[in-house]
C-alpha cells in the first residue's frame, strides 16, 4: 500500500514538475515576445519621423503629404494605407537608384500597419 503512495507521489511531483517547467518557459517567451515588439515599434517610431520628413513634398503632391502625416500620428485606416502604399511605389519607380531606401522603409512600415489593420480573418 505504501508503495501505490509512494509511486502516486513520484506520478504527482513529475506531472506538476512539467507543468511548472512548461508554463516557465511559455512564459520567458511571452516576454521576450513583448520585448521584441518594443524594441520594434521603437525602431519604426524612430525610422518614420525620418521617412515622412524624406518623403514629403509640399506643394507637389498635397494627398500624399496629408497620408504621410497621418502615418506618422498612427490615424492611417486600411484604405488611407494601401493608398500611400501605391504612390510610394509610383514614386520609387520614378526615383534614382541612390534614393530607393527611403521608399524600401516607407513600405516595409506600411505592409506592418496595413497587416495590422487587416480584419483578422483576411491575414
Amino acid at each position: 500500500m505504501t508503495d501505490n503512495y509512494l509511486s502516486l507521489t513520484a506520478i504527482f511531483i513529475s506531472v506538476f514538475g512539467l507543468l511548472f517547467q512548461h508554463f516557465a518557459v511559455i512564459s520567458g517567451i511571452k516576454e521576450r515576445i513583448t520585448r521584441l515588439e518594443t524594441k520594434t515599434e521603437l525602431f519604426w517610431k524612430c525610422v518614420e519621423t525620418g521617412i515622412v520628413g524624406m518623403l514629403k513634398s509640399y506643394p507637389t503632391n498635397i494627398s500624399k503629404d496629408v497620408l504621410l502625416d497621418k502615418m506618422l500620428h498612427n490615424e492611417l485606416t486600411l484604405d488611407n494605407a494601401q493608398e500611400l502604399r501605391l504612390i510610394i511605389k509610383e514614386e520609387m519607380e520614378l526615383t534614382k537608384k541612390e534614393n530607393v531606401l527611403i521608399y524600401v522603409l516607407a513600405l516595409g512600415r506600411l505592409e506592418q500597419v496595413i497587416f495590422e489593420l487587416m480584419p483578422r480573418k483576411e491575414k
